[in-house]
């Protein structure tokens, strides 16, 4: 898991990280 995120954040454009780091911990904190 941590290596999707890893490439996630490394294709966001400047700005828009936080945006789907909160889309990404929406997702994978039900799951856990």
């Amino acid at each position: 898991m941590s290596m999707l995120t890893n490439v996630a954040f490394f294709t966001t454009q400047p700005g828009q990280g936080q945006v789907l780091g909160q889309r990404l911990l929406a997702l994978v904190g039900p799951t856990r």
